[in-house]
This record gives structure tokens, sequence and C-alpha cells, in this order.
């Protein structure tokens, strides 16, 4: 008797049913045109995101790129690109299964990129709880049938983008971010320049040392 039909939805690996759930699975993988730019991140505080931009402005000047706005600071832990409705829920899943440290996190190292011409803000250690969340991320939307994108996680914060004046950006501020939570977040691209809108958040347990 043939139970069913294996489909390879875009995005997440899924089963089309035979019946009694045929009519469920069918509407599963009913064409949804919507489809949002998603990615998991870590997002500063309201305190923090205000030393960043305070101690770099004067990195962020001499570069004669365009700033990234002070509220789209984050580090990104995972790119799920462009998504549809159900993806997104197993994102959210595999996300709620997280059982993860807080931990601080020290941005003490400026750097560019000739490709994409960026100057970022990063952390030349990153702590064990840090690396731990990345990869217990990757691997819970890996075994919910996802695919993220496949960058190993260096963890920055994007100061400026096109940047037109390239050169050693100078010495680095010490900032302390104490992490507590990741985020889901949305990309929505405007003429100006990417927006970005909190979709959900999860808090890590408590604090593990270093």
């Amino acid at each position: 008797m043939d139970s069913g039909l294996a489909v390879r939805h875009p995005g997440i690996d899924m089963y089309l049913c035979a019946q009694p759930f045929g009519a469920l699975c069918a509407r599963i993988f009913q064409a949804d045109p919507v489809t949002e730019r998603l990615f998991f991140a870590l997002w500063p505080d309201a305190a923090v995101r205000q030393v960043i931009y305070k101690e770099t402005r004067q990195t962020v000047r001499a570069s004669g790129g365009k700033p990234v706005p002070p509220e789209n600071f984050h580090i990104t832990l995972a790119f799920l690109g462009s998504v549809d409705t159900a993806v997104a829920d197993a994102a959210r899943e595999a996300a709620a299964g997280i059982h993860g440290q807080g931990f601080h996190l020290s941005l003490d190292r400026l750097g560019f990129w000739h490709e994409p011409r960026v100057v970022w803000l990063g952390a030349s250690d990153v702590p064990p709880a840090g690396r731990r969340l990345a990869a217990s991320l990757l691997d819970a939307l890996h075994t919910c049938g996802l695919t993220p994108d496949p960058k190993p996680f260096l963890p920055h914060v994007t100061l400026v983008r096109k940047v037109s004046r390239p050169g050693d950006p100078g010495p680095a501020p010490v900032i302390h971010w104490p992490v507590e939570a990741f985020v889901l977040v949305r990309s929505i691209t405007r003429a100006q320049g990417s927006e970005y809108r909190l979709l959900d958040s999860w808090r890590l347990t408590a604090w593990a040392a270093g």
C-alpha cells in the first residue's frame, strides 16, 4: 500500500501524506506567494547600541561610506534568506528548542572587508557559550530540514557599507555586551536601505562563565 509521496519543499523537508492526511498536507504545500527575508541574530539593547555608535563615529566618518543606522546594529547567527510561512514556522520551532546560556561578549576589533566593502566591529575572542549557541541553532535548523547560509560564525557588527576610503580603521574601542537573548529578524529592502523588524525572541538561561 502506498503510504505517501516524499516531496522536497524549498528550504524544508516535508512529507506529502496519503489519506487521511492528504488534505492537510496539500494545504501545507499550497502555493504561498508571500515570502520574508529572515535571519537569526544577537540584538544589542539601547545602551550597548548607543555606545557602539559613539565609540565608532570617527572610524565611520573616515571611511567615506554609508553608515549603518544604529537601530540596525546586530550580529548575525544564521541567515535563512527569503522563506515562506511554513519555513518561518519551522525556524521558530527550531529556535524554541534552544537552551543556551547568556554570556558577555567583548567587541574589541575593527576590520575592513574589501568585498563587500564594509567596516565592522567584532570580537577577537568568542566565549564558549556564544559558540555553542551558534552551533546549536544551526544543528536545530538542519534537524528541522532547513538549510541556512553555511558561513562560519564570525561575530561582528557592520558599521559602514560601500566604503570609499578603505584603509586601517585604527584602534578599536572595547565595548562590553551582555548577551541575554537571540532574535528572529525580518529584513525589508527600502529605497533608503534595509529596515529590520524583530519578529520573535528567545531568552537565554543563567550566565555562563567567560
